[in-house]
C-alpha cells in the first residue's frame, strides 16, 4: 500500500527524537565544499572543511566570533607552528589560560586582521565565552605544506555566522562517488504484447523482436534511466554512442482511457536481455562513441525475457528471415 500510515503509539518513544533545526544547522556547516584559497601575512593559506576529527587537542582556547561564543581547539602541529614565532622561554601548557589566550592572539595577529576585514566581524580570544556544541574541522596547509587541524566548537549564534560566511566564500563541492558500483543490463530486443497474448505464451512458441536501428542491442542503466546502443565484436561491446535519457514511449504506461479498458488489453513491453554487468560509477561517467566493455560470462544466445523489470521466461535467440526472435524455452505461469 501506497497510504501514508501512523506507527504504533508505544514504538514513537523507542525512536531518537530529532531537532530538525539544529540539524538544519549542522547540514550547512558539514556540507562539502571547495577549499578556501588566499594569502594571509605574505602565507599562501589553504582551509579545507571537514576532514577526520583530531583526537586530543594541545591546546583550547575560548574565543568569540563577533559577539558569538567560540571555542578553538588546536592540534599539536598547529600549535608549534604558532608559538614558534613566540620564542617562549617557558612550557606554554604550563601557563595560565588568560595567559595562554593573550600569547595565542598575539601569535595570531598577522593573520586575525586580515582574517577579519574578509569576514567583516572582530575576532577576538576571550576566555569568559561559553560555546555550544557545533564541531567543525578545519584542514590548514601553509605555502603547500600541511599545518594542521583545526576545530572549532560552535555556539548556536557563531554556528549560524560561519554556516552564512561558508555559503558566502565556499561553492558546494560534489562528491564524484567514484567507486559506487551500478548495475548496467543488455538489452537485446523488445515486443510490445498485451496481457492476456502474454497468459497465453507457452514454451516452443517464438516472439519476433523489435531491435534498435543499426545496433546489436542496448545496454541500459539499471532503473531505466540512460542507455545506449552497442555493436558487438570480439573483444566485447563497442559502444556507439555516450548513455542518453531513454525515450519515455518505451517504458510501460497506461493511457488516458486505462479506466474503460480490460486489463487482458493492458499492452506490456516484453524485454529480452542477454546480461548484465557492474561498473564503478566513475568508470561509467568516461563511456562514450566507442568505449569498449567485456561481456559477461555467459551464452549470449540464451536470454531472458522481463516485464517491468521481473524475469517471467527464458528463451534462446532465433533468426526470422532478416530480422531476430526468441523461441521460449521457459515461461512463468501468469
Amino acid at each position: 500500500m501506497n497510504c501514508c500510515q501512523s506507527l504504533p503509539a508505544p514504538v514513537l518513544p523507542l525512536l531518537p527524537s530529532l531537532d530538525v533545526t539544529r540539524q538544519a544547522l549542522l547540514n550547512r556547516l558539514l556540507r562539502r565544499r571547495q577549499p578556501w584559497q588566499g594569502q594571509i601575512a605574505g602565507v599562501q593559506l589553504e582551509v579545507v572543511i571537514g576532514g577526520p576529527p583530531q583526537p586530543d587537542a594541545a591546546c583550547v582556547v575560548p574565543g568569540r566570533l563577533g559577539t558569538a561564543a567560540l571555542h578553538l581547539h588546536l592540534g599539536a602541529d598547529l600549535l608549534e607552528r604558532l608559538l614558534a614565532s613566540l620564542a617562549l622561554q617557558r612550557d606554554f601548557q604550563g601557563l595560565p589560560p588568560a595567559l595562554q589566550s593573550v600569547l595565542l592572539e598575539k601569535a595570531l595577529l598577522p593573520w586575525i586582521e586580515p582574517l577579519e576585514a574578509a569576514l567583516g566581524q572582530p575576532l577576538s580570544l576571550d576566555a569568559d565565552s561559553q560555546p555550544g556544541d557545533f564541531m567543525l574541522n578545519l584542514q590548514l596547509s601553509a605555502d603547500g605544506a600541511p599545518l594542521g587541524t583545526l576545530t572549532l566548537q560552535l555556539s548556536h549564534a557563531a554556528a549560524q555566522g560561519v554556516a552564512d560566511l561558508l555559503e558566502r566564500y565556499l561553492p558546494v563541492a560534489r562528491h564524484p562517488l567514484p567507486t559506487l558500483q551500478l548495475g548496467l543490463h543488455l538489452q537485446r530486443g523488445w515486443q510490445t504484447l498485451s496481457l492476456g497474448e502474454l497468459r497465453s505464451l507457452r514454451p516452443g512458441d517464438v516472439l519476433m523482436l523489435d531491435c534498435p536501428a543499426a545496433a546489436d542491442g542496448l545496454l541500459v542503466l539499471a532503473g531505466g534511466h540512460r542507455q545506449a546502443r552497442f555493436k558487438r565484436q570480439q573483444s566485447g561491446l563497442q559502444l556507439l554512442e555516450a548513455l542518453q535519457p531513454i525515450n519515455p514511449t518505451m517504458e510501460n504506461a497506461m493511457g488516458q482511457d486505462a479506466d474503460d479498458a480490460q486489463l487482458d488489453d493492458v499492452p506490456l513491453t516484453v524485454v529480452c536481455q542477454i546480461g548484465s554487468l557492474e561498473l564503478p560509477l566513475g568508470q561509467l561517467r568516461e563511456l562514450g562513441e566507442g568505449s569498449v566493455l567485456a561481456l559477461p560470462d555467459a551464452d549470449v544466445q540464451q536470454v531472458e525475457l522481463l516485464v517491468n523489470g521481473r524475469c517471467v521466461g527464458r528463451g534462446e535467440l532465433v533468426a526470422i528471415g532478416d530480422g531476430l526472435g526468441v523461441r521460449l524455452t521457459r515461461f512463468a505461469s501468469l
